[in-house]
């Protein structure tokens, strides 16, 4: 997977994770991309992630009650498909199979103007 740059680098995910691979060098013990904050700084599970993302979500002000972590994989792949992205590169992008219809029976799903998507990135320009 390659990730292209974004013109505005605040919101540009490649200079995000260059920053936070930097930032985090002097406490690699590991290649895991995500890592835990505090000692020993281990690699970080998918529950803690999962966590996180439910931060950023009240962070944002987001309804967790309504929306969660795995909101993030609906959203970003309904929009991708909303803007033109072929089923292909997304189906190789999540992860799934050609043969898979998880993305047509659960992730295909209009987004909605108050959408956690909307919000999040409203709030930062």
């Amino acid at each position: 997977m390659s990730l292209k740059k974004y013109p505005d680098d605040n919101l540009c995910i490649f200079n995000c994770l260059k920053v936070y691979i930097e930032r985090t060098r002097p406490f690699r013990a590991t290649d895991w991309l995500f890592i835990c904050h505090q000692s020993p700084y281990k690699e970080a599970s998918s529950q803690t992630i999962s966590r996180w993302l439910k931060d950023l979500l009240l962070l944002a002000g987001i309804d967790v009650q309504l929306f969660s972590s795995h909101s993030f994989r609906h959203a970003s792949t309904s929009k991708a498909l909303d803007t033109g992205v072929s089923i292909d590169t997304i189906y190789k992008a999540a992860g799934w199979s050609q043969k898979s219809k998880v993305f047509g029976k659960f992730y295909k799903k209009p987004i909605l103007e108050e959408d956690f998507s909307s919000s999040v990135l409203s709030s930062l320009i």
